[in-house]
Formats: structure tokens, C-alpha cells, sequence
């Protein structure tokens, strides 16, 4: 999951972001079943992007994410949340590995208090 809230707007630019992407691929493949990360952005709400392969990550935050999203929200940690709830929870709960990439708080505590009471 990607914050891209506008305080992280020089780590897209400077290519922080595409290599924090390419090492965690690296990991996911190793453990996932079908060797592909999926990807969700998040800011003020919660975007679903098309998963990443090793074939598809060259380039992908320029191609994907900066081509199609503005990096200007706020944080909010509740839509992403509910978008794996219910993505994972679904017919039945399938254990998920989650890493959040993020430079800050959020500005939503009680409502990411509440989905993560339902995520346990």
C-alpha cells in the first residue's frame, strides 16, 4: 500500500518509491503464490492498482502511478484497510502480508481504529 498524500510527492519523483517497489517485489515472489504484488494507494481515499510482476515493475510508478494519480492527498489509513477487508475477507478470510509505505500519520484515527478492531 502507497501513501500519496503530498508529503510524499519527492519520494515518487526522485524514484525512492519504484525502488522500494522492486525490493519488495523481490520478497513477495519468494512467498506469493502467483508472483505478482497487488497494490492499493492511499490518501484521502483508496485506489486499486493492477498488480506487479518482475516483467511489469520497470517503470511502473512512472507508467502506472504518476501518469494516473495526483500526489497531493491527506493520509487516511481507514479506506485502504476496508478495501483489503474486504478483498481478503471474502468468501472466506485468506491470510495477507501487508506493508504500508508512508512518511506520516493519519487523519482519520478513529474510523482506522474501528476497521482495525474489525480486521482482527
Amino acid at each position: 500500500m502507497l501513501d500519496i498524500s503530498a508529503s510524499m510527492n519527492a519520494l515518487y519523483k526522485t524514484g525512492v518509491i519504484q525502488r522500494a517497489m522492486e525490493r519488495i517485489l523481490g520478497l513477495a515472489v519468494t512467498f506469493d503464490d502467483d508472483g505478482r504484488i497487488d497494490l492499493l494507494l492511499f490518501g484521502t481515499n483508496a485506489y486499486q492498482l493492477p498488480a506487479v510482476t518482475l516483467e511489469e515493475i520497470e517503470g511502473y510508478v512512472e507508467r502506472v502511478i504518476l501518469a494516473q494519480y495526483k500526489i497531493r492527498e491527506a493520509t487516511n489509513y481507514a479506506p485502504p484497510l476496508r478495501l483489503i477487508l474486504k478483498h481478503y475477507a471474502s468468501p472466506q478470510p485468506t491470510p495477507a502480508f501487508v506493508i504500508f509505505i508512508t512518511d506520516g500519520a493519519n487523519a482519520d484515527r478513529g474510523a482506522t481504529a474501528v476497521v482495525i478492531r474489525a480486521v482482527q
